[in-house]
């Protein structure tokens, strides 16, 4: 199993915890909540669903946290607040059908992605390990694939196809917020 879109947030599970306590300002509409990993609910986020939600989780044997969510566009602005307003780096990853990304910070940003027409965009200075070759491709969706996004994650020390990436050994941290549109 592999989630085709999570964060990597370069702090461990507690930190984002507490920060996430403190911003909760609705009680009765955002509910912070530990339990036992389950992530079938995120294989298949939707469009605009009634309750957003999001997991997280510290894989094992490691200092960073993990997060999925059901929203189709990985709730971008729960990964940008975390980012930004709590200061905790971010890997951002995606690779769907039609939308492919790797971002690290808003500071690197790699993309492809069905518009109507296949666009492809990037943003920032290129780490030495991509292949940067690789982006002067005729075709535009073969100048970011997912093999090369799951390689690029493997040169921060992350294997996201490995099944322990999966799984951890302290209760997850779920967060939701009701939507009323």
């Amino acid at each position: 199993m592999m989630i085709k879109q999570i964060k990597i947030f370069f702090a461990p599970l507690h930190i984002i915890k507490e920060f996430l306590l403190k911003r909760i300002n609705e009680p009765g509409k955002e509910f912070l909540n530990e339990g036992i990993l389950e992530l079938n609910s995120y294989l298949f986020p939707e469009y605009n669903p009634k309750c957003m939600q999001s997991v997280f989780w510290q894989p094992v044997n490691s200092n960073i946290t993990v997060m999925a969510t059901n929203l189709i566009d990985g709730w971008h602005t729960l990964g940008w607040i975390l980012n930004k307003k709590a200061k905790i780096n971010m890997l951002e990853l995606t690779f769907n059908d039609d939308y492919r990304l790797f971002n690290y910070n808003q500071d690197r940003i790699i993309r492809v992605m069905w518009d109507g027409h296949w666009d492809f965009f990037e943003l920032g200075t290129p780490f030495e390990f991509e292949d940067v070759e690789q982006y002067k491709k005729r075709f535009k969706t073969q100048r970011l694939t997912a093999e090369m996004i799951v390689n690029y994650t493997k040169e921060f020390g992350y294997d996201i196809t490995d099944p322990s990436f999966y799984t951890t050994d302290i209760p997850a941290v779920y967060y939701s917020l009701i939507s009323y549109s």
